[in-house]
């Protein structure tokens, strides 16, 4: 939860700073997802997802990555908004024993914490593992959070896309929230 709070809290801290809007990186095909690889392993467990080339990414922590399909996109969440074709996703972990909830509950509170109208969450499986996702609506994105259990860590993949053209981002999202794990190296 920590993990969350400073990503949160850089997110917010970010909006400050914002930027005039810039051209978008199309979408790319979902086949093209692998162009950028974030592993954090090595030889300890860490996460490992993939994202578009083109992209930009921001890191938080090693717990906490953010990628952007524009440069500051993730500057302009918040306000004054993403423009079309802008993505922003988060993936973090965050270890089992730290969230006191679970999971559908935890996933609702991620989604409360940018004061979106939500909707119940919906049981998902990603990668083999269990979990829950939920979308949000505010009048700035659609945001959709899902979360896992993953070999003890809580694997989020948090997502935003402008509402005017959030289900044509499907696509790109879903293949990032598909490639992101909690990698335990094998011995």
């Amino acid at each position: 939860m920590r993990h969350l709070l400073l990503a949160l809290t850089l997110a917010f801290a970010l909006v400050g700073c914002g930027t005039a809007a810039t051209q978008p990186t199309a979408a790319p095909a979902a086949a093209d997802i692998s162009a950028g690889v974030v592993d954090k392993s090595g030889a300890q467990p860490g996460l490992f997802f993939t994202y578009p080339a083109g992209w930009q990414l921001e890191e938080a922590d090693t717990r906490a990555l953010f990628v952007y399909s524009a440069p500051d996109a993730g500057l302009r969440l918040f306000s004054p908004g993403l423009q079309v074709g802008e993505v922003v996703v988060q993936v973090s972990a965050t270890p089992r024993s730290r969230v006191e909830s679970d999971l559908a509950n935890y996933a609702i509170s991620l989604v409360e914490t940018t004061g979106t109208t939500h909707q119940e969450p919906q049981p998902i499986t990603v990668n083999g593992f269990e979990g829950y996702q939920v979308s949000g609506e505010r009048p700035e994105f659609i945001m959709t959070v899902t979360v896992t259990e993953q070999q003890g860590e809580i694997v989020e993949v948090i997502s935003y896309a402008h509402p005017a053209d959030a289900e044509a981002q499907r696509p790109v999202i879903d293949a990032i929230l598909n490639s992101a794990i909690w990698k335990v190296p094998t011995e």
